[in-house]
């Protein structure tokens, strides 16, 4: 009887010590989208660097916001370029403008470089072709590595008609990748050259 109780109590010696608490890890290509820091009227947001793709910019880190821009950074594509997803409570427009750069203060944009119609609701993966609407004083092909500034507006050629949340304007910044450069982040697609 001694020998059973002494069999019985190595098992549970040997069963606790093989137990092992294995904590989760999450997949090492998760996309990890950036969010924006609230700011005075203005929903630009920096972006974080994933170690599979293209950095992932917000136009707010509220993912159910009535209005929502999500782009990464890319390169021209077919003349195009991708929003990855938008969610707009209204139809409108999606306006394309280049990045004032040294902008102090307030909103600021610079020249328009195109536009093209959205539909109210959710859309993923909305093309921008920049054969249409394009403004004639901007080369498509001078845009590599250069920043934009997405926004979301009821009127496509009045800067005061802009979409709002919460008195913040709905717009996002995004750049270029430079030319020469094989789109890796592209289904079989290359960098205009």
């Amino acid at each position: 009887m001694k020998q059973l109780h002494f069999v019985l109590l190595l098992i549970l010696l040997l069963a606790a010590c093989q137990s092992v608490t294995a904590t989760p890890t999450p997949p090492v290509n998760t996309l990890v989208a950036a969010t924006s820091t609230p700011q005075k009227a203005v929903g630009k947001s920096t972006g974080t660097p994933t170690p599979t793709g293209p950095v992932v910019h917000k136009s707010s880190s509220d993912a159910n916001a009535s209005n929502l821009i999500i782009v990464s950074d890319q390169f021209i594509v077919n003349n195009s370029l991708t929003i990855d997803s938008m969610t707009a409570s209204e139809a409108g427009w999606i306006v394309l403008y280049l990045d004032k750069q040294g902008k102090s203060g307030g909103l600021q944009f610079g020249p328009e470089v195109t536009y093209a119609p959205i539909q109210a609701g959710k859309s993923s993966h909305v093309a921008i072709p920049l054969s249409q609407n394009f403004n004639p004083s901007i080369n498509p092909s001078t845009l590599t590595g250069t920043l934009l500034d997405v926004v979301l507006q009821t009127n496509p050629t009045d800067p005061n008609t802009m979409i709002r949340n919460n008195k913040t304007v709905v717009w996002v910044q995004f750049s270029i990748m430079a030319n020469g450069k094989r789109c890796t982040f592209c289904p079989a697609a290359s960098a205009t050259p």
